[in-house]
């Protein structure tokens, strides 16, 4: 009697304690009993998972099937569950076993829920005239130091497209990029307004505070290869009925002297000096300077240079050009070294404008005499075409030709002989002799 007991107890325990692992972790022989017969899950699955255990481990009373054991080995743990297992997803599900493809994520710049995430704004594109027959639509925006902000493609002939959209970004130069029908119009809004903010239609645009603006105009004097906004800076040469009045004075290459720099070799005031081809700049006297701390905590120094009402003149004389200007340099360093471009100005009160880049080339430390190269180009200033060099412009003389031919009177007409002829036969050559002296040759075809 003591013996059933006990085996009832034994079988009761092993029964419970299969019900609990299998409701806390589906294992093979969670409490070791078969491994203490030196048996394993795996060798008594393959030998009958519905058989008895007492069959193949003597010791162990009847009534214990070898899954209950072993639920694992004998795939008794239960239906994998399906679905998604991805801790970022938005449905991820805890109870899943098995990924089912099913994971879904937020746009990017969004929750879960939608709201924008922080350096995201909710912006709204609205649109019309978006397609047409034969085009539909594209938008982008990409900034070339942020890379692609916005990009869209626009299905139908008008709609709205609301989004998160990056705004806390560094400053940059953006590029709208448009493709679509002529009639296409486009909007941006912000929920701060109802007006929209930015507005355009198929064609493309920039916008940035680090966009590189100036004339784009290539047959202007002052093109800018480098500009990709149109500023309306552009300067022509002026044509008067086909003929051309005016022409681009040009600067040739040069180079520039600083004596005395930063007042390193003596007391005596720094001063510049510059020439080129065609051109060359008196000794002019530094005037003063100012530095501004930029946010990489590299330093912007300009620096002014002109006359002093001295031997320092700054006198500029050109082709095209001769008078007192003020000289300008502006470059940026950090831990006292020249970074960039060395940007030049040189300008007077009356509009006179040439600005250009410059390197330094040398710089003698016991004399603080500095040395560079000035790049050559527009100087500001249109010079009048004088192909004769006569002193009158070509247009100049064009217009006293034309009124000096419209005042002239006729005196009188003679033939090839000096005859006077009131009248003329055939194919005659005839003479038009004018009160300003000139002649005009007439030849009679018929």
């Amino acid at each position: 009697m003591k013996f059933f007991l006990i085996l009832l107890t034994l079988i009761f325990n092993v029964l419970n304690t299969h019900v609990i692992a299998q409701e806390v972790d589906c294992v093979d022989d969670p409490d070791g009993m078969v491994a203490q017969y030196g048996s394993s899950c795996s060798e008594l699955a393959i030998l009958g998972c519905n058989s008895d255990l007492s069959d193949f481990i003597p010791g162990i009373g009847f009534g214990i099937s070898v899954y209950e054991i072993c639920p694992e080995s004998c795939n008794e743990c239960g239906d994998e569950i399906e679905g998604c297992t991805d801790l970022e997803a938005c449905n991820y599900n805890p109870d899943a076993t098995e990924d089912d493809g099913s994971c879904e994520y937020p746009v990017i710049g969004a929750d879960c829920d939608g709201d924008c995430l922080q350096g995201y704004t909710e912006l709204t594109l609205m649109w019309s005239g978006g397609v047409n027959s034969s085009t539909v639509s594209s938008f982008s925006i990409t900034g070339d130091e942020s890379g692609v902000l916005y990009s869209a493609t626009l299905e139908t002939e008008s709609g709205s497209i609301t989004e998160c959209w990056m705004t806390d970004l560094q400053e940059d130069c953006f590029t709208v990029d448009i493709v679509g029908p002529d009639g296409l119009e486009w909007s941006i809004y912000s929920p701060l307004s109802d007006d929209p903010f930015l507005t355009g239609i198929n064609e493309s645009l920039v916008i940035g505070p680090l966009c590189a603006v100036g004339c784009t105009d290539m047959n202007a004097c002052n093109y800018n290869p480098e500009a990709i906004e149109d500023d309306g800076s552009c300067i022509e040469p002026y044509f008067e009925n086909g003929i051309q009045c005016d022409d681009c004075c040009m600067f040739e290459d040069g180079t520039w002297t600083h004596v005395n720099v930063f007042g390193l070799a003596s007391d005596a005031t720094p001063t510049v000096y510059a020439e080129g081809l065609d051109w060359s700049l008196t000794s002019s006297a530094f005037l003063y300077s100012e530095e501004v701390i930029n946010a990489d905590n590299s330093i912007t120094t300009t620096s002014w240079f002109g006359s002093d009402d001295g031997d320092n003149t700054a006198y500029l004389t050109s082709d095209c050009f001769a008078g007192e200007v003020t000289l300008v340099f502006i470059f940026k360093n950090v831990n006292n070294t020249i970074v960039g471009d060395i940007v030049v100005k040189m300008y007077d009160d009356a509009g006179m404008y040439f600005e250009t880049i410059t390197s330094v080339d040398s710089f003698d430390l016991n004399t603080a005499t500095m040395t560079g190269t000035i790049v050559g180009g527009f100087s500001g200033v249109l010079v009048t075409v004088d192909s004769d060099e006569d002193g009158v412009g070509d247009c100049d003389e064009s217009i006293s030709i034309e009124e000096n031919t419209l005042s002239r009177e006729l005196v009188k007409t003679i033939n090839i002989l000096g005859q006077d002829i009131s009248h003329y036969n055939e194919k005659s050559i005839l003479l038009n002799i004018y009160d300003d002296g000139s002649v005009e040759k007439q030849k009679i075809l018929r």
